[in-house]
C-alpha cells in the first residue's frame, strides 16, 4: 500500500560458545495487519429491552449488519447500513420502518460509545448508546 514504511531489518551475529564458526541471521520486522475488533455481536441496555447488534465489515471499512431489541418479534429487527469504520471512529444508519437513525461513535477496546439523531431531524435531540462486545 502506498505511504507505508519499509519493514525494518537487522543483522545479528551469534558467536558459538562450543565449537568453531559463527551464525549470522537477518531478522525482519513487519507490522501486524491492522484488524478492527468490530465483527461479532455487541450488546447494549435499551429503554425497553437489551439491544443486540451483529456487525460485519465488507471491503475493509464498510460496516453493515442487523440490530434488534426486543429480538423476539420480526418488528424489532432492523438493518444497519451505509456504515464506515475509520480507525476507531464508526458511523452507520439504523434503518427503521419509516425512518433512519444516524449513529456516530468511537470504539475503545471492547466499548463503542455512540450519539444518535434521527435522519432529517438533526436539530432535534437524539440520544446516546453504549455497546459492549464483540461477544463471540
Amino acid at each position: 500500500m502506498g505511504g507505508e514504511a519499509a519493514p525494518a531489518s537487522a543483522t545479528v551475529s551469534l558467536k558459538r560458545v562450543v565449537g568453531d564458526g559463527a551464525l549470522v541471521a537477518t531478522v525482519k520486522s513487519e507490522a501486524a495487519p491492522k484488524t478492527a475488533h468490530l465483527e461479532g455481536r455487541w450488546v447494549a441496555a435499551g429503554r425497553v429491552a437489551q439491544q443486540n447488534a451483529t456487525l460485519k465489515l465488507r471491503d475493509g471499512n464498510k460496516v453493515w449488519g442487523v440490530i434488534c431489541g426486543p429480538c423476539d418479534k420480526p418488528a424489532g429487527v432492523f438493518l444497519i447500513e451505509d456504515g464506515s469504520l475509520d480507525g476507531d471512529a464508526i458511523s452507520f444508519f439504523i434503518h427503521h420502518t419509516e425512518r433512519r437513525n444516524f449513529m456516530k461513535g468511537v470504539i475503545t477496546g471492547n466499548v463503542m460509545k455512540f450519539t444518535w439523531v434521527r435522519e432529517g431531524r438533526e436539530s432535534e435531540p437524539g440520544g446516546e448508546m453504549t455497546f459492549i462486545g464483540p461477544v463471540r
